[in-house]
């Protein structure tokens, strides 16, 4: 495959060249499994301009010890560091080593259902590039989680899983409608945090400006048979948070 040169991505064929698969490793004190060392898991950032600023999930960089990047089919990593990150709109900036890559830029047509869209990413922790294509289903899904909190969120129907978070909706034409964040596998929905939502947050993450963040990853959860210990359970806590 010709390696797309640095610049805006035009279409969809060169989104893959600006999408690259984050694999994380850190202590994680899991709400089921308790402290589990060493833990590896995976997710997905795209670039934003051709210096190597990258956006990805809050989930996926936070508690990590050692952070790699796989750029474009390369066997090795690149080191990524995190310049800032947004634990309620579950949001980070990234800065990959390296420069000229090409990027994407956001969508900025009005997004309705029935919208085509294509969810890019690594999805399952493999290192193929994966793309998968849908519709918009819903524009103003309700955006709480136990772990994140937004106005509100775009559904669709582009097939996303485990290791797809981070990763870019795109249009046809390559244009950034959304970044994949959750699935909810069993009703097979969904879905994405709007790009005209997440796009004023990245300006101020990129500055290093951390935007409603404590330094950790954490789930809001209720303990005692009748839900009588409410609180959030802190999963991994950042350098210095």
């Amino acid at each position: 495959t010709p390696v797309p040169t640095s610049g805006a991505v035009d279409n969809i064929d060169d989104v893959q060249g600006a999408v690259f698969q984050i694999i994380g490793t850190g202590t994680i004190n899991d709400v089921d499994q308790g402290e589990m060392l060493n833990a590896e898991w995976g997710g997905t950032g795209f670039f934003i301009d051709s210096s190597g600023i990258g956006v990805t999930n809050n989930h996926v960089v936070a508690g990590a010890a050692l952070l790699k990047a796989y750029v474009n089919g390369e066997t090795e990593p690149r080191s990524i560091r995190v310049l800032g990150t947004s634990e309620c709109a579950d949001l980070a900036v990234v800065k990959v080593e390296g420069s000229d890559f090409p990027y994407l830029e956001w969508y900025s047509g009005t997004v309705k259902s029935g919208l085509d869209v294509y969810a890019a990413g690594f999805p399952l922790v493999e290192p193929e590039y994966n793309l998968t294509k849908g519709i918009i289903s819903k524009i103003n899904a309700d955006g709480e989680t136990y772990w994140s909190s937004l106005p509100y969120i775009y559904g669709h129907d582009a097939k996303i899983n485990g290791g797809n978070s981070g990763g870019p909706l795109v249009t046809t034409d390559g244009k950034v409608v959304g970044i994949n964040y959750m699935a909810r596998a069993s009703v097979d929905q969904q879905f994405a945090i709007p790009a005209v939502l997440a796009s004023p947050i990245v300006d101020k993450l990129k500055e290093k400006q951390n935007v409603a963040s404590l330094g950790l990853a954490g789930s809001a959860i209720v303990f005692g048979p009748n839900g009588e210990y409410p609180g959030i359970w802190v999963e991994s806590t950042t350098t210095g948070g």
